[in-house]
């Protein structure tokens, strides 16, 4: 498939839906097996509709559906950013570092994130989990892309990385 024939936005939103959809059961699971199930949108949700102060054990439906929606849009915008990168890498070979780097970014930024609100969830999450969750939500996405681009994919097989380009020609020694 070529990349022109793909959509940035559609498909963007398709690889942020599988990504929110891998970190939102992930956390469903984590919860589950801690025998809280829906603790972590909760917990995000009450910070977000109250900031640090209105963190509580309370359950509120509304906390949980303001979570999702946050989460949801943060990854579809996610995916549309990474889609653009690999369109970009599809037609222009030097812009696989790009791809490349947008994942670990996309990685860190979601676990940064995450981090940056722990202590005023009074250390609720714990860093594997977050970690875990975003490398895998991120490991979907690139998955879903790479099977949808199989220009880029194969671009990886047949030149190594750096070498997308030709270096310029040294200037004579004087």
């Amino acid at each position: 498939m070529r990349a022109d024939r793909h959509s940035v936005v559609s498909e963007g939103f398709i690889a942020g839906i599988i990504g929110a959809a891998i970190v939102a059961l992930w956390y469903f699971v984590v919860d589950l097996a801690a025998g809280e199930p829906l603790r972590t949108p909760q917990l995000i949700g009450q910070l977000i509709m109250h900031g640090a102060a209105g963190i509580d054990r309370t359950a509120s439906s509304a906390a949980v559906l303001v979570a999702t929606i946050v989460h949801g849009a943060a990854f579809v915008l996610l995916g549309i950013a990474l889609t653009a990168l690999v369109h970009l890498a599809s037609r222009e070979i030097a812009w696989r570092m790009g791809v490349l780097i947008g994942l670990v970014i996309a990685a860190g930024f979601v676990s940064g994130l995450i981090f940056a609100v722990t202590p005023a969830t009074e250390e609720r999450f714990s860093s594997w989990v977050v970690v875990g969750g975003s490398l895998i939500a991120v490991a979907g996405m690139a998955a879903y892309l790479w099977r949808r681009h199989p220009v880029l994919a194969a671009s990886f097989r047949d030149v190594a990385l750096g070498d997308e380009t030709e270096s310029p020609p040294h200037p004579p020694l004087r």
